[in-house]
C-alpha cells in the first residue's frame, strides 16, 4: 500500500486510482513525501521474547524443572507443541509452528496460553509482564 504523507505529517492512502484523487484534493497547499508501507505485520517485540525467556520459561525451570532434569529449552519445545500442535517427521515429533514467526498480537496469545499450561498442567504461577520488574535479562 501507497500512502502520502503531507507536510502536516498526516498519511492519507491510495490506490490504482488514488494518485487522481490525490491531485485533485492537493491543490499545492501540501507538499507531500512518497512513503511505501510494509505489507507485513510486525514481528514479537523484543520485550515480548525477553518476557519469554526471561520469566515465563524461568518460571517453569526454577518451580517445575529443576526436580524433572527439564530446561528452559525443554519447555519452551513442550509449549509450542501445545500452541502450534504437532507433526511427525521420520520418527520425530516437532511442532507445526514456529514463535519467530508470531507478530506481536499472536505472540501474546501465546503467552497467555504459556501461563495457563504452566498454571493447569506443571501448577506453576507465572506472574503477568506488568508483576515482575523489567530486569528479565536477555537469552
Amino acid at each position: 500500500m501507497k500512502l502520502l504523507k503531507t507536510a502536516g505529517g498526516a498519511l492519507m492512502g491510495y490506490g490504482r486510482d488514488g494518485v487522481k484523487a490525490v491531485n485533485s484534493l492537493l491543490t499545492g497547499v501540501f507538499e507531500v513525501e512518497l512513503i511505501t508501507k510494509s505489507a507485513k505485520p510486525p514481528r514479537r517485540s523484543a520485550l515480548q521474547n525477553s518476557y519469554y525467556w526471561g520469566v515465563v520459561l524461568r518460571e517453569l525451570v526454577a518451580e517445575h524443572g529443576q526436580q524433572h532434569g527439564l530446561r528452559d529449552e525443554d519447555y519452551h519445545y513442550i509449549m509450542k507443541c501445545a500452541y502450534f500442535g504437532v507433526k511427525e517427521v521420520c520418527g520425530y515429533i516437532l511442532p507445526r509452528g514456529s514463535t519467530k514467526k508470531l507478530n506481536t498480537t499472536a505472540m501474546e496469545d501465546y503467552l497467555e496460553m504459556c501461563r495457563r499450561v504452566a498454571s493447569e498442567r506443571f501448577d506453576v504461577y507465572v506472574p503477568l509482564p506488568n508483576e515482575v520488574s523489567m530486569g528479565w535479562g536477555k537469552h
